[in-house]
């Protein structure tokens, strides 16, 4: 269980159980659970758009549910988007690109990124009807978390062993990328059927992408794309849904 509690403590701002501060061992067996704690997510989020829908009209409500996605891990992942879209998008030399990730201020295509990426989540759950809208919000934040879990499982970390990556990665296994998905697709298939399973494809290649562009570029995963990873895979499996729904995927 303390793997189950490392992986909540290191993807949401949940206070951490007293006398308990996940350590590097207790990292190693955080990125299993990822699927579990994206589920906790995901039904959490799902409630808050509920809750939403029932005291808000359709647009605000999806704009307030966006907004508590986000919330969820402090906005760190939104940071982690900002930051690896400055750095992979400036054509900038390998050791540049990472310099720029580290900086804290954003530039105009972390800006760019982040508003659109909102403005994309907020559209695609719009479009949703409301009987929708809550699979499609608990499904997003279990397929961004999966998502991250595989990811740790596949390629390098670009700062070696010294990167928080090469801790959470410390017993990565193919078989857990497997798992991981294999979660997302049986989970999506229960929540929503073949959109479910749509989803899951989707985001298996959102990782495969983001991945091959960030080995090509920077060598390997970083924090900052891990959380790009998770921002980029919610709006696609929104985007997803909602395509579903209106007869774009079939």
């Amino acid at each position: 269980m303390r793997g189950l509690v490392a992986a909540v403590s290191f993807l949401t701002v949940a206070p951490v159980p007293a006398g308990f501060a996940p350590g590097r061992e207790d990292l190693a067996r955080a990125a299993p659970w990822f699927p579990v704690a994206g589920l906790l997510i995901g039904a959490a989020l799902a409630a808050v758009d509920m809750l939403a829908m029932t005291v808000a009209p359709l647009a605000p409500s999806a704009v307030v549910t966006v907004i508590a996605m986000s919330l969820v891990s402090g906005g760190l992942h939104l940071d982690g988007l900002a930051d690896t879209a400055d750095g992979m998008l400036s054509r900038a030399p390998r050791e540049r690109v990472i310099g720029i990730m580290k900086d804290s201020r954003s530039g105009p295509m972390g800006v760019f990124a982040v508003a659109g990426t909102l403005m994309l989540k907020a559209a695609a759950l719009f479009s949703l009807a409301p009987e929708g809208r809550m699979a499609a919000v608990f499904l997003a934040a279990l397929a961004g978390r999966c998502a991250m879990a595989a990811a740790l499982n596949l390629g390098t970390d670009a700062r070696g062993p010294e990167g928080l990556g090469a801790a959470l990665r410390a017993r990565a296994s193919s078989m857990t990328a497997a798992w991981v998905f294999g979660v997302l697709a049986a989970a999506g298939w229960l929540a929503a059927g073949m959109a479910g399973v749509w989803v899951a494809l989707a985001a298996a290649m959102v990782t495969a992408l983001l991945g091959f562009l960030a080995h090509r570029i920077i060598g390997g995963w970083t924090g900052d794309v891990y959380g790009a990873l998770c921002e980029l895979v919610e709006a696609m499996a929104l985007l997803v849904m909602a395509m579903f729904v209106t007869g774009g995927l079939r």
